[in-house]
């Protein structure tokens, strides 16, 4: 969808070689009359035993903060968390009329889970959703790539399972305060090429997308690699 509605193809490239830091938050300017906003923080490995307890957190905020907030408040077609086995804490949203305030969201709902702002019955159901998903049938090449290419054995899989189905409240609050809250974020932000003085404003380091060869610049999938890094 992002490819089709935002005009970025296999030959666009945006060019951030001369971004100041790392650290910066990145707006990159598209013909789209949209935002599509990411954060994320790098945290722990997926033998950690925070892992479980952090994939939680991610779906609690999607379903029970960052869902009203980002798309029912905000106007976002979509958004939300999720935790990765290589251990990256991302946010996202798409087709998003908001950019600041949806970062915002972003940190609060940090902040939202830190403090337990949720039920047993809300852990419950993060649970189950994450059950239904993690348990669904996976066909042997795609077996084999994961064993191969993350490292995760069966036993590996077996004692994330067992963590997340015991994991409590405080395991996850704990889990949040310790590898989220406070954490040095990377930002960074698709728009309109229109808003790019206003993302500057933001606080934002701007570029433009190009219609160039791969040597003169970074391709789209390159760039958001290089600005987690």
């Amino acid at each position: 969808h992002f490819k089709e509605r935002s005009g970025v193809n296999e030959n666009t490239v945006f060019n951030c070689s001369k971004a100041k830091s790392s650290s910066t938050p990145l707006f990159f300017g598209l013909p789209t009359k949209v935002n599509y906003c990411s954060m994320v923080i790098p945290t722990v490995a997926y033998n950690d035993h925070c892992a479980a307890p952090l994939m939680l957190a991610s779906r609690l905020m999607s379903t029970s903060f960052l869902h009203r907030e980002v798309r029912e408040i905000g106007g976002a077609y979509g958004g939300g968390a999720s935790w990765s086995t290589d251990g990256l804490f991302s946010f996202s949203s798409y087709r998003d009329p908001r950019r600041s305030a949806t970062f915002d969201s972003f940190k609060e709902s940090i902040e939202w889970c830190a403090k337990g702002s949720f039920t047993k019955q809300n852990l419950d159901e993060a649970k189950l959703s994450l059950f239904s998903s993690i348990d669904s049938p996976v066909s042997p090449s795609k077996k084999g790539l994961s064993q191969f290419s993350d490292k995760i054995s069966d036993d590996d899989r077996q004692r994330f399972r067992t963590r997340l189905r015991d994991s409590t409240i405080e395991d996850v609050t704990s889990a949040v305060q310790q590898h989220l809250l406070e954490r040095r974020a990377t930002l960074a932000a698709v728009g309109p090429k229109d808003d790019m003085i206003v993302a500057e404003q933001e606080g934002m380091e701007s570029f433009i997308a190009s219609q160039f060869t791969m040597t003169a610049g970074i391709h789209w999938g390159d760039t958001i690699a290089q600005s987690n890094s």
